[in-house]
């Protein structure tokens, strides 16, 4: 999706680009080529290692004559570098790193060799983008990944689309059947143990305890009614009627600037978007130290360390203890943190910026 919005922001006065899919078009494929961009796929099998698909890549990259090439992700990082190798006059090649897949036990066996041999690569990348600080230290510290042509450039947030919304507070409140004074608390993101939403949960449990009539909101895929082990935990927790399940949905801009309060408790992130997101909708946030969490975040909200939800529910009861219009300044600064820090304008600067910086010949020293 970043890479959607950033080729949606780019000045095409001054950049022509060509995205080249190793598999299928997909979803996010069809949304580009509605852009009015050229968008190719080579429709390898996917977890497969195919020299044919190589050397079509191979081609394509002569014919085009890009300036400079793009890899998005580790296979797409690979797939750029080794096809450019087997050119004779090769353009720039820049990585993008989007998370912080360290841990190569827990990875597929081709994506650990792929996230392995990039290592081994790196240092011969015109530059690695990646958009954590976190990531980029453990990159390097973990797996030796090269840190002399690092350059950061998080995650952009459209403060367009994600925005106040006073009408949202209304109608999702509406749809969920709760009163208009309902405190609501949502945790977005997909249900996967990375996420702990069973820490998220027995917080909630905690919090309720001192607002009773508070709502808990879980937006994302897995979080539905058909999710035995998600609704196991809401028992345990004695939450029955207090949790709503939305599962995948495609109103997260309302969604997300109806709640009082946003919560993240994953264990382990990158750049987690969906604080950037709330926080653009100027909702408070309170998250676990996971990823660049404590960037985002700054002194808007709070960051608890992970796994421990007496420490998040404490986070939680402070800021939902606000006065409403208290707890409405400290989100006003929340958004403000990131119409300056995090705007998707700025971010797509930062990528031309680099992109120029790489093609343009430097002018000589008189």
């Amino acid at each position: 999706m970043m890479l959607l919005k950033l080729l949606n922001g780019l000045d095409r006065d001054r950049f022509e680009p060509v995205v080249l899919s190793l598999t299928s078009v997909g979803l996010v494929g069809r949304s580009i080529a509605d852009l009015g961009l050229r968008v190719v796929h080579l429709n390898i099998p996917p977890g497969r290692i195919s020299i044919r698909g190589l050397w079509s890549l191979r081609n394509f990259i002569k014919a085009e004559g890009p300036d400079l090439l793009q890899g998005w992700m580790y296979h797409g990082n690979l797939a750029a570098h080794v096809a450019s190798l087997l050119l004779s006059d090769p353009p720039p090649v820049v990585w993008s790193i989007r998370g912080t897949h360290t841990d190569l036990e827990n990875e597929k066996l081709q994506t650990a060799a792929t996230i392995w041999l990039c290592a081994h690569l790196s240092s011969r990348a015109a530059a690695i983008i990646n958009n954590s600080r976190v990531s980029a230290a453990a990159h390097a510290n973990l797996l030796g990944y090269s840190r002399s042509n690092v350059v950061i450039i998080p995650n952009g947030f459209d403060t367009n689309t994600f925005r106040p919304d006073d009408e949202a507070k209304a109608s999702v409140r509406a749809l969920l059947g709760a009163h208009e004074d309902t405190l609501l608390i949502g945790l977005v993101g997909r249900v996967e143990p990375v996420k702990d939403h069973s820490t998220f949960l027995r917080a909630a449990a905690l919090v309720k305890g001192r607002f009773p009539h508070a709502r808990f909101v879980l937006i994302g895929q897995g979080a539905d009614i058909s999710n035995a082990q998600l609704m196991s935990v809401i028992g345990d927790c004695g939450l029955e009627g207090a949790v709503h399940l939305l599962g995948l949905r495609n109103d997260l801009p309302q969604l997300t600037a109806a709640l009082d309060l946003t919560v993240l408790s994953s264990v382990s992130e990158g750049f987690p978007n969906v604080l950037g997101e709330a926080m653009s909708c100027g909702i408070c946030a309170v998250s676990t130290a996971a990823g660049d969490a404590a960037w985002i975040i700054g002194n808007t909200g709070a960051v608890v360390p992970p796994r421990r939800p007496d420490s998040l529910a404490r986070a939680m009861d402070r800021i939902l203890s606000m006065e409403p219009e208290q707890r409405r300044n400290l989100g006003r600064l929340g958004r403000a943190r990131v119409i300056e820090h995090f705007s998707l304008y700025s971010v797509v600067r930062q990528y031309e910026a680099l992109y120029e910086r790489l093609l343009l010949p430097t002018p000589m020293e008189v």
